[in-house]
């Protein structure tokens, strides 16, 4: 086993973190967040959809199957509204790419934990 601290590598993850969070690709991901954030007409489609998604709950809830399929279809054309304006396109693509991002170091993290315990059992039995 190594003589690293828990915290001592908690102290490492966090220098990670923060080196991750300063990538490029991270940067320009909250850029466009922000862009997003500030965009009235991005917001009022959001809050639009927001507020048909809870109708259609009380619509389901309440079998009004005519007016939910409505309401459905409402919220439909609100999204691909929402999913037309530019900047809500690169912020979803920007999304995505740092979602993968941040799951391959997941994954990359997960793997060597795993390959260090095999490798300390495997030791120990011995």
């Amino acid at each position: 086993m190594s003589g690293y601290s828990k915290e001592e590598i908690m102290q490492e993850a966090r220098i990670l973190a923060k080196e991750i969070a300063d990538l490029e690709q991270v940067q320009t991901y909250r850029q466009a967040e922000e862009k997003l954030s500030a965009n009235k007409k991005v917001a009022d489609l959001i809050e639009r959809i927001k507020r048909l998604q809870k109708e259609s709950v009380n619509l389901a809830h309440f079998h009004k199957n005519e007016a939910y399929k409505r309401n459905e279809a409402k919220i439909d054309a609100l999204q691909a509204e929402l999913d037309a304006i530019p900047i809500v396109r690169q912020y979803q693509s920007l999304q995505v790419e740092t979602n993968d991002l941040l799951q391959e170091a997941t994954d990359i993290l997960t793997k060597k934990v795993n390959q260090a315990i095999d490798t300390a059992m495997v030791s120990k039995d011995q």
